[in-house]
């Protein structure tokens, strides 16, 4: 961006279109206006990245960087400055007339609200580019600086890439991005795992977990994380409520309490168990009937 041909049409812009006049010196205020325009002329010559926006500020205070005053205060001093203009026509000299009429036209086409704005999006582009501007320019420099012999290499062996003549970078890792053991910048080889054997996913080449559990939840012997096959036994042969196949717990009971011979932990038989209730019913009858 020719920041010349900005200045001079600018200039011609202003001579054309504000036909502004004056047979006396700049004042402080005039030259401190003019100074900080210049400081923004000279921000965009001294600028690597440009970014443009239908927007144009500002400041023709005092203070350029003070946005504590109110639109209020703003409003009431244009007020005043409007029910005193006569006494001022009469008064001012035309050079001064003219100075306030400049000041007036940029209070009216340049707001503070929008120059904050301006500025605070500025800063936070010029933050995110800084980092990106910098390390390309010592790139180039260093491109630039750096001799390569006739094969292509500087002084330490690596090409404009940034690979020896082997093909690898000063990190160790080759152009295809593995290094000489075979794993890449993520630390997975060709076949996508780890050097413990698992992949991204987390799994070995034979399905199994860390804990050795594939995707359904079961190890190699078949078995969940809670120690059942999938037909629900353990290892031992016994469901989740504790009974084997046969229907007998560790014990060698069935839910009834009775083992594979029909005797309960008494030693009672099933059967005799059976009678003794078919006795107490009887004899319950008995009595009330009696």
């Amino acid at each position: 961006m020719n920041v010349s041909n900005i200045v001079n049409y600018l200039s011609g812009l202003v001579n054309k279109n504000l036909s502004l006049n004056s047979s006396s010196p700049p004042s402080q205020k005039e030259c401190q206006f003019a100074e900080n325009l210049y400081e923004t002329i000279k921000s965009v010559k001294n600028s690597t990245t440009y970014r443009y926006e239908e927007e144009t500020t500002l400041d023709v205070h005092d203070d350029p960087f003070d946005y504590s005053t109110s639109s209020d205060e703003e409003e009431g001093h244009h007020d005043n400055h409007s029910e005193s203009e006569g006494e001022v026509d009469g008064e001012e000299s035309k050079s001064e007339k003219e100075k306030r009429q400049t000041i007036e036209v940029a209070t009216n086409i340049f707001g503070k609200a929008k120059a904050m704005a301006r500025a605070q999006r500025a800063l936070t582009d010029a933050q995110k580019e800084h980092v990106d501007a910098a390390d390309c320019y010592l790139n180039e420099v260093r491109q630039q600086t750096t001799s390569y012999d006739p094969l292509g290499f500087d002084a330490d062996g690596f090409d404009k890439s940034g690979f020896n003549r082997d093909g690898y970078n000063s990190d160790g890792f080759h152009r295809t991005g593995y290094n000489a053991g075979g794993f890449n910048t993520l630390g997975f080889d060709r076949q996508g795992y780890d050097i413990d054997g698992f992949n991204a996913d987390g799994y070995n080449q034979i399905g199994l977990d860390k804990q050795g559990y594939n995707q359904d939840g079961f190890n190699s012997f078949g078995m969940d994380r809670s120690g059942f096959n999938v037909i629900g036994l353990n290892k031992d042969g016994y469901n989740r409520a504790g009974y084997n196949l046969k229907g007998f717990n560790d014990m060698g009971y069935d839910r009834d309490g009775f083992d594979e011979h029909d005797f309960n932990i008494e030693g009672i038989r099933r059967f005799d168990t059976d009678q003794q209730l078919e006795d107490m019913e009887t004899d319950s009858d008995i009595s009330r009937m009696g």
